[in-house]
């Protein structure tokens, strides 16, 4: 396993902090389109001290595969429980800047406002790209 330095002036409390904070910035009222056309999925994985996203854009109605990315990044934050965002934003937001066709809304495998500061990663990448984000976490 990957040994990870702290970034220089980084706390657990401030990641926390600034967790609630955004939280409060979360739109939980549906302010999706009226008919969506596209959707995506996002998700992160990792091979030793690289973490890779990936995002794939689906037609709504047909659910047709219309554009795929991934983007390679090293990792530069250590593995937190409750902290995941800070360490998955980089890879998702890179495979999503990527994309030609922009999906209405993204599904993001983690959680949303379920999460213990009310911030998880599906929430903080809506807020970080300005896009309506829906969590879909395993647990």
């Amino acid at each position: 396993m990957q040994s990870y330095k702290i970034p220089s002036g980084f706390s657990v409390s401030k990641a926390q902090n600034t967790q609630c904070r955004l939280s409060h910035s979360v739109i939980t009222e549906d302010h999706l389109p009226e008919k969506l056309t596209c959707a995506a999925g996002v998700d992160v994985a990792y091979i030793d001290d690289l973490a890779i996203g990936a995002v794939a854009v689906l037609d709504y109605e047909s659910l047709e595969l219309l554009e795929q990315q991934t983007a390679i990044c090293q990792v530069k934050f250590p593995y937190i429980p409750t902290l995941m965002s800070f360490r998955e934003i980089p890879p998702a937001v890179a495979c999503i800047k990527k994309l030609k066709l922009q999906p209405d809304v993204l599904l993001v495998d983690a959680q949303g406002v379920a999460h213990p500061y009310g911030c998880g990663l599906a929430s903080h990448l809506g807020l970080a790209i300005g896009k309506p984000t829906i969590g879909v976490a395993k647990n």
